[in-house]
């Protein structure tokens, strides 16, 4: 059994990881799971001033929003726009914008560390802010 690395063996290795003259994949994966300090993707600067849509579970606040999304969201059109696991919305007749609310709830509260972390600030910004770019795009 390996021995855990101490805070002085991780500051060693994020170090030698940000002086190395070339990347890999490796290092890279390795630099943002040990050597950042995890920040949700709600934080993010690009997020800043945006107002994020109500997404908590009973929270119907925002429905006509996401309803307008919803209808976006499942236009073929609109297919290489969706978030990642999210390929359908599912529910009840007229309901089926709460499955869209609640995985931008689970997106926002991804962090730094997600490799996908870029892409989830994308996403949201597209599906689950005030003023989403997803309203912008094609209803087919």
């Amino acid at each position: 059994m390996a021995k855990p690395l101490s805070t002085n063996d991780l500051l060693t290795m994020c170090g030698s990881i940000v002086k190395k003259d070339y990347d890999s994949d490796d290092d890279y994966k390795k630099s943002r799971r040990f050597c950042v300090i995890p920040k949700a993707v709600s934080t993010s600067p690009k997020l800043a001033g945006k107002v994020i849509l109500k997404n908590g579970e009973n929270n119907e606040e925002d429905k006509n929003t996401w309803g307008s999304l919803k209808t976006k969201y499942t236009a073929t059109s609109n297919a290489s726009k969706r978030i990642k696991g999210l390929d359908t919305l599912t529910g009840t007749s007229g309901e089926e914008w709460k499955s869209l609310r609640n995985q931008c709830k689970s997106l926002l509260e991804k962090d730094t560390t997600d490799a996908d972390y870029d892409d989830l600030v994308e996403k949201s910004l597209i599906w689950c802010v005030k003023d989403a770019e997803g309203l912008k795009l094609a209803d087919q």
